[in-house]
């Protein structure tokens, strides 16, 4: 009898009132204290008086009651929905608030990082700083040393101009003496080679006494002896020296006596003579003839195949050897 009517004209104050109310959010449980004092208390609804002794209310009260209360479980549910949504909000404005504190949190560790980096950046620059600025007070003091060694060496540059000029000063004289000695040298030397000349032409062609000793290379008196051995092959002694000169120009065609040792073919062959190379006579005609030589022991016979030739050899420290009567 509580619960319902079997007739479906009425439902109970108590239990069924509370159901409804159970029905909805949380938020419309607390209208259900004032719903009932306000029945409880009515004056002017009999009906509604009856209802704390469990009778029921007229279909037309029950139906403005439940209007009311389902009015107020919309308002409830629409809060209920606003402060969802709000609490929503919060809840996002809080995680974007937590995501911008680790943001910031990541930033100032970056910050503190770059921090510390930068105090040691600016670490090593300040002992750069110190190094450079010792190395330039070093520098400083170099400078200063190598400008007053430039100014010893100018002081001193200018002592040796000065010395200079004055020992030019003083052999001013004897440059121009020197100069006057060497014209004078220069024009004797002239009137000599030129006195030399006319007295060679107008020399007589008579036999002239032999030099004490003529320098003979070593390789000159290989080239003789080779000369005088083809010269011996050639003929019998005795012959003139002039075939032994024919033959070296053969052998050589450069060859000058006089232009080479500077003395004439005759000499030469005296030379030779005192060295032990040849023999000399004297002609009918007054000329140098070749009587004999050690070398006839190695000159081929008369058909014979000719012997080898011995080439000059080069001496033994790159330049000529002089042989000395």
């Amino acid at each position: 009898m509580l619960d319902s009517e079997q007739g479906g004209h009425g439902v109970a104050v108590g239990s069924g009132l509370h159901r409804v109310l159970a029905s909805a959010d949380g938020s419309t449980a607390s209208h259900s204290v004032p719903f009932l004092s306000e029945l409880q208390h009515s004056k002017a609804a009999p009906e509604l008086r009856m209802s704390r002794l469990g009778g029921f209310l007229p279909p037309a009260a029950l139906a403005a009651e439940l209007s009311r209360r389902s009015k107020l479980l919309d308002d409830a549910t629409e809060q209920h929905e606003k402060a969802v949504e709000s609490l929503v909000r919060d809840q996002a404005r809080l995680d974007h608030a937590r995501n911008g504190a680790a943001a910031k949190a990541a930033a100032r560790a970056a910050a503190a990082a770059k921090c510390s980096d930068v105090d040691t950046e600016l670490q090593v620059a300040k002992y750069m700083a110190e190094y450079w600025a010792s190395a330039w007070e070093r520098k400083e003091g170099e400078a200063a040393e190598a400008a007053a060694v430039l100014h010893r060496a100018e002081t001193e540059l200018r002592q040796a101009n000065s010395a200079v000029e004055a020992v030019r000063k003083q052999t001013g004289a004897v440059i121009e003496a020197k100069e006057d000695a060497d014209a004078h040298l220069a024009a004797a030397t002239a009137a000599y080679e030129k006195a030399q000349k006319k007295g060679s032409r107008s020399r007589s062609r008579g036999p002239r006494s032999p030099p004490a000793n003529v320098r003979v290379p070593f390789g000159l008196q290989r080239q003789f002896e080779d000369a005088l051995l083809a010269c011996l092959e050639a003929r019998r002694p005795p012959f003139n020296v002039s075939f032994i000169n024919d033959r070296m120009k053969r052998l050589n065609p450069r060859w000058n006596c006089q232009a080479d040792l500077g003395c004439s073919f005759s000499h030469l062959c005296q030379q030779m003579q005192r060295n032990g190379v040849l023999q000399l006579l004297r002609g009918s005609d007054g000329t140098w003839e070749v009587a004999g030589s050690r070398l006839q022991a190695r000159a081929r016979p008369p058909g014979g195949p000719p012997p080898p030739r011995r080439s000059p050899p080069a001496a033994a420290d790159g330049g000529d050897r002089w042989v000395m009567g």
